[in-house]
């Protein structure tokens, strides 16, 4: 999950579309948020499921057709293009670097100050790391790839 690789950045891209089109469509847009507030149980579950590569979840119950596993994977691979693609705005794959996609916001309580702002700006670092790594990296599934920090003077 380095900065530099375009790799994490495919990967985690179809991983959030894998989880979406395998819960979203049980749970509802509500519950689902609900249910990924904490990254770490859809992931596990995700993992789960795929290995056992069965199950009702990778059926899409608001379709007419019966989706399986492979179905599902192969939908989440071209949704993860699709939006890399358009959250890139860029569509050449060679581009998609995984730190210009994952980065670390830094907000200063005093950059919403008009008379401050400039001392206390805000800004963004690329970073590297995931779910899965030692350098830890998670990310909500409200703010794909998007680390938050608030700091302020104590």
């Amino acid at each position: 999950m380095t900065g530099n690789d375009i790799c994490p950045t495919v990967f985690n891209a179809f991983l959030l579309n894998l989880i979406y089109n395998t819960f979203h469509d049980e749970l509802g847009d509500e519950f689902f948020l609900d249910y990924t507030y904490y990254s770490t149980i859809p992931y596990n579950r995700i993992l789960e499921l795929l290995n056992s590569r069965s199950g009702l979840f990778f059926d899409n119950n608001k379709t007419e057709t019966n989706e399986n596993f492979a179905f599902t994977v192969f939908k989440s691979y071209q949704d993860a293009l699709k939006y890399l693609k358009d959250f890139s705005k860029n569509p050449t794959l060679e581009k998609w670097k995984w730190s210009d996609f994952h980065r670390l916001k830094i907000n200063h309580i005093f950059s919403n100050n008009k008379h401050l702002q400039d001392i206390f700006a805000n800004y963004s670092v690329g970073l590297s790391g995931s779910w899965s790594t030692i350098n830890y990296g998670n990310w909500e599934f409200r703010k794909p790839f998007n680390k938050h920090a608030r700091f302020c003077c104590q």
